[in-house]
């Protein structure tokens, strides 16, 4: 009789946990999208912010475009840059070996080619660690008529997988404004 009752106690228990269980999945899925907001710089240039960024001044000087959010540890940053006589893949491998440079244990994991909205562009993922802290970067370098633009992601790596999304889609959605592709 004990073992009866002990059994129909595991299982309310069990039940209850898959009960549990299901009902964060279903949750975690019927979450809201990610809201993105096109930010235009100078009339030059459209990128897609996600909205739980915020703006921000003082996290480089020489960035044209900074947002950040503290409570997720992330940032995207926007560069411009001259064109000079380097090519794409040769200014894209300049950036990304000062980047892997400048912390510690710094790896340029893969990059590759794509075209961004008519225009060409390299995208790289770079691995690294800051004070310790194991940080990855989704790098953009897009070619356009008379400048690059460098977009940066950074994250860190152990959320990195929650905004891979997030990151293609502000790399991905990049736009001249009123000016034909390279």
């Amino acid at each position: 009789m004990k073992s009866t009752v002990l059994v129909k106690k595991i299982l309310f228990i069990v039940i209850l946990l898959l009960l549990v269980s299901a009902l964060s999945f279903i949750a975690f899925f019927r979450s809201e999208p990610v809201q993105f907001n096109n930010v235009t710089y100078k009339k030059e240039f459209s990128i897609p912010i996600p909205d739980y960024l915020t703006y921000s001044n003082n996290l480089d000087s020489s960035a044209i475009i900074q947002y950040h959010s503290l409570e997720k540890n992330i940032f995207v940053l926007v560069y411009q840059h001259p064109i000079t006589a380097d090519t794409l893949n040769s200014y894209f491998k300049q950036l990304t070996s000062k980047l892997t440079a400048a912390i510690d244990r710094g790896t340029l994991l893969k990059y590759y080619p794509e075209k961004i909205n008519g225009n060409q562009a390299l995208i790289g993922n770079i691995r690294g660690s800051v004070n310790e802290t194991i940080i990855y970067y989704r790098i953009a370098l897009i070619q356009t008529g008379s400048s690059f633009y460098e977009i940066i992601w950074g994250a860190d790596e152990n959320i990195r997988s929650s905004y891979d999304d997030d990151m293609n889609k502000t790399i991905r959605g990049f736009r001249i404004i009123n000016s034909k592709p390279s």
